[in-house]
């Protein structure tokens, strides 16, 4: 007897970490920083449901992202996700600390372009070593006819920091870390 199939899971995250210059933050840990994280993704509309009754309905999957806190280690920042993952398959985001961020969650997570503004120390932002991109709930899993679970989801994604005292120059570290060496093409 064939089993029923199982239910779509959400498949993967991507972790990237965040080519900070940690000693010249150190250097600086007083200073004012601010980081701007901003994620951009194409929704696919449902095709066929007109009255989104729900906002599960309407998008294929939606991606949200997580940044670890000060002096959260990559392991606990994998495991706040994977509890809300697991809680509930309908929570739009990974509750946590909002300290510093200029938003919270229910304001940072509509549409399909997410953007939020943390401010702090130098120090504070050189403990803050990776971002996690994850996905929540959409149509894809609910209509399993589409076979679109499996799916595909590109996105964009933009880290960008501010530092108030112009001595702070964390920009030509980050640029030299993240520079693509020469003889790989890139498309």
């Amino acid at each position: 007897m064939p089993q029923a199939s199982a239910e779509p899971q959400m498949n993967e995250l991507h972790t990237h970490s965040l080519p900070w210059p940690r000693g010249k933050l150190l250097e600086h840990s007083l200073e004012k920083v601010r980081m701007r994280v901003t994620l951009s993704y194409f929704i696919e509309p449902n095709p066929g449901n007109r009255g989104y009754t729900s906002t599960y309905r309407y998008a294929s999957c939606r991606l949200r992202f997580k940044v670890s806190s000060p002096r959260q280690s990559l392991k606990d920042l994998l495991a706040d996700v994977d509890k809300a993952a697991h809680e509930s398959q309908a929570d739009d985001y990974v509750k946590g600390s909002t300290d510093l961020w200029l938003l919270d969650s229910n304001m940072v997570n509509k549409g399909s372009v997410h953007s939020n503004v943390w401010e702090g120390s130098a120090a504070e932002l050189a403990d803050m070593q990776h971002v996690v991109i994850y996905p929540v709930t959409g149509w894809w899993k609910t209509r399993k006819a589409l076979k679109r679970a499996g799916a595909s989801l590109r996105y964009s994604l933009l880290v960008t920091l501010e530092a108030e005292n112009p001595a702070l120059d964390i920009y030509t570290e980050i640029e030299n870390a993240i520079t693509v060496p020469v003889g790989i093409s890139v498309s």
